[in-house]
């Protein structure tokens, strides 16, 4: 299962990052484009601790679902539990999105020996090795999303 701490991975989704727009259209869901970028965006800045969010998961989460979500089968299509803190309610700029993604990706390049990895709000503890994969599934998902 590819992840973010691995080169080609990040290559991978930055390629595929270039071919996002404003004229980008969503398969299925109900962000916006810009809205999609935010919501990554913010997920990987909760990785890095840049902010908390309380623990909501719960024994079945951690027992049976986190082992779904970090296998690899791709996420599926449709609204799944997301913490309000990682719900894009506004307008965004793209660009500076964009911008925002490429400098997280590049941490992850810089981040394979960090120990103090956050709890996932929802399923538990996380290694960076679970992280990594986790945030490249959630970024395949949603560049799926719109095409990419």
């Amino acid at each position: 299962m590819r992840n973010l701490f691995e080169s080609e991975a990040r290559t991978e989704v930055l390629s595929r990052l270039e071919k996002i727009n404003t004229q980008s259209q969503r398969q299925w869901g109900e962000m916006s484009v810009d809205q999609m970028l935010w919501h990554l965006n913010r997920f990987m800045s909760y990785a890095f601790g840049e902010f908390t969010v309380p623990f909501r998961g719960n024994w079945f989460l951690k027992t049976f679902v986190k082992p779904l979500a970090l296998g690899k089968t791709p996420f599926p299509k449709g609204r799944s539990q997301t913490p309000a803190e990682f719900k894009a309610t506004g307008k965004y700029d793209i660009e500076n999105e964009k911008k925002r993604f490429i400098e997280y990706i590049e941490k992850y390049s810089k981040s394979p020996d960090k120990k103090d990895w956050p709890l996932s709000p929802l399923l538990g503890k996380f290694t960076g090795e679970n992280w990594a994969r986790i945030q490249y599934k959630h970024i395949d998902h949603h560049f799926r999303q719109f095409g990419e």
